[in-house]
């Protein structure tokens, strides 16, 4: 069965808790996005988009902001590709998806991790414009992106001579510009994304030395992929998400009056992890694909932003004056989609590459091809049943306690130790992650021995100086009574607050006490409810422990 011909349809059937953003986007909304109403994308690269980890958000920001376009993507990258070996594939891989727009990512191989030479630079001038020219001249819109980076402070395992002293960089710079001169040449659309990551890359590496998005040097991992698909998105008339609420403190409804007035059909926003925030805020990203929420009005003070059963993050009431972006990882319904995103290109990849170019060809493959593809229509139904506006979303903004005057928070991704540790791989950093979410990855858990008390010792780094503690816990489990305390040496502690938590409620408390220098702030469980709400009894459950300071 030849790929090109598989029948089918042409169309488809049609928060991050102390992360604040204080002001709105800075990025002027475009005109319009570049890629139109049902049209056809196919991502054309080597390695780099194989792996799908850009693809992946690229996608579902697509799907988030303009749900009504019904977009359709196909993901042709090839490991190892140079732009002269895409020649012999273009029909095959990317013309037989009859595609409407085709991004181009090439040149991380084309130069041979070197220096820049006049052969390198001509032979990747010579294949990009013979590309560019075939598809130009069948009407199909081309994007040509620059190369992305690399990472100078990693280097590849295939790798002897490193990258910093070959240059890199540089070389791959000099394929951007000639990629802006092949646009010109035939009314193609050029993406500088060299630039923008290696920008957002030092924002990153200025405040976390050991940050690293590329995970070899050369690949991105999730969080470079976020960057990466970003720098295309904005090049590409990216606009913002809409708001979710634009409302006053007098407005807010309920018997506690933390109710934002009804906001209808809420769209899904764009997902994103937590650890992918930071740089999605430091590449410009976030600026269009977080969600928006305004409450004027309020009186000071910290508080939580809840979004259906999920908190969305904890913001000052000066934020929330002037407008918040709220990042998407609230959302179950899209980490679905998220989910469905990447099965549908780990299927699609097995139909195009893995049974298309098996060795033996016949009915059998055929077949198998043919329902592959059938999946790849199914996935996409998939997406755009999840992609439906929600109804009836509450949204609630409630006071933490704290005041308004606390800086950040100081246990933000801090290590800790457990005097209990959970040996069932359940919530690994899950105390000072920055997510509230429930899930078994963001929630502590200690161990289910059953000796109490129980302990968790958070390393702040430093002794500074200290005020305030917010612990909450989970709906579930049978954690009861939570004690804090401080210490500047790990040996000496005082106990700062204790508090006993509701069973079955998800529920938060503020420890307040005097402004005291500590580097270590200790939770202690020193019993718990002998009733079993979902776990055994002897686990000790946490969601999130916040620390901090003045400003």
């Amino acid at each position: 069965m030849n790929f090109a011909r598989a029948k089918r349809p042409l169309l488809p059937i049609s928060i991050i808790t102390g992360v604040a953003f204080c002001t709105l986007p800075t990025h002027q909304a475009h005109a319009d996005f570049l890629i139109k109403a049902n049209q056809r994308v196919v991502f054309f690269g080597d390695s780099i988009t194989e792996e799908h980890n850009y693809t992946r958000p690229f996608q579902d920001y697509v799907y988030a902001r303009y749900p009504e376009r019904h977009i359709r993507f196909f993901n042709a990258g090839w490991s190892g590709d140079q732009l002269g070996g895409t020649l012999n594939r273009l029909q095959r891989d990317v013309l037989s998806r009859k595609p409407d727009v085709v991004t181009m990512c090439f040149g991380m191989n084309d130069g041979h991790y070197a220096k820049l030479s006049d052969d390198s630079a001509n032979t990747y001038r010579k294949n990009l414009d013979a590309i560019v020219k075939i598809l130009t001249d069948k009407k199909i819109r081309v994007v040509i992106f620059s190369p992305p980076p690399v990472d100078y402070d990693k280097q590849p395992p295939w790798m002897t001579i490193p990258l910093k002293e070959v240059d890199y960089n540089a070389t791959l710079a000099g394929f951007g510009s000639i990629g802006s001169d092949i646009a010109k040449k035939y009314g193609a659309t050029y993406i500088d994304i060299l630039h923008p990551i290696l920008d957002a890359q030092n924002a990153m590496k200025a405040k976390d030395p050991t940050y690293a998005g590329l995970r070899d040097g050369v690949h991105p991992d999730e969080k470079g992929g976020v960057v990466m698909a970003g720098a295309m998105l904005l090049g590409m008339g990216a606009e913002p998400m809409p708001y979710l609420a634009d409302t006053t403190a007098a407005q807010l409804t309920g018997a506690d009056k933390t109710q934002l007035p009804t906001v209808g059909r809420m769209p899904i926003p764009f997902w994103i992890s937590a650890e992918s925030v930071a740089p999605a805020a430091a590449s410009g990203f976030l600026d269009v694909a977080a969600s928006r929420l305004r409450v004027r009005g309020l009186a000071p003070g910290r508080y939580e932003i809840r979004i259906g059963d999920s908190s969305a993050g904890l913001w000052n009431a000066s934020e929330l004056d002037k407008g918040v972006l709220i990042p998407g990882g609230f959302s179950a319904r899209a980490k679905r989609i998220n989910e469905v995103t990447n099965w549908k290109e780990a299927n699609y990849f097995n139909a195009w590459r893995v049974v298309n170019l098996a060795p033996e060809t016949g009915p059998a493959t055929d077949g198998a091809i043919e329902g592959l593809l059938k999946a790849d229509d199914g996935f996409q139904d998939a997406i755009d049943s999840l992609n439906k506006p929600m109804e009836g979303v509450s949204i609630t903004v409630k006071s933490t306690g704290l005041p308004e005057n606390v800086g950040p928070n100081l246990a933000l991704h801090k290590t800790y130790e457990s005097s209990d540790p959970n040996v069932y791989n359940y919530g690994y950093g899950g105390l000072t992650d920055g997510s509230w979410e429930k899930g078994s990855t963001q929630i502590f858990a200690t161990g289910d021995k059953d000796t109490f008390p129980k302990q968790a010792t958070i390393d702040l780094g430093q002794p500074t100086p200290i005020s305030h503690v917010l612990l909450g816990v989970p709906p579930f489990g049978s954690t009861k009574t939570v004690k804090v305390s401080i210490s500047s040496d790990n040996q000496n502690f005082t106990e700062v607050g204790s508090y006993v938590f509701t069973p079955k409620k998800e529920e938060s408390h503020v420890y307040a006490f005097a402004l005291t220098p500590a580097r270590y702030v200790r939770v202690t469980y020193p019993d718990h409810y002998p009733q079993e709400f979902g776990y055994t009894p002897t686990f000790a459950f946490t969601s999130e422990v916040e620390v901090y300071g003045p400003k």
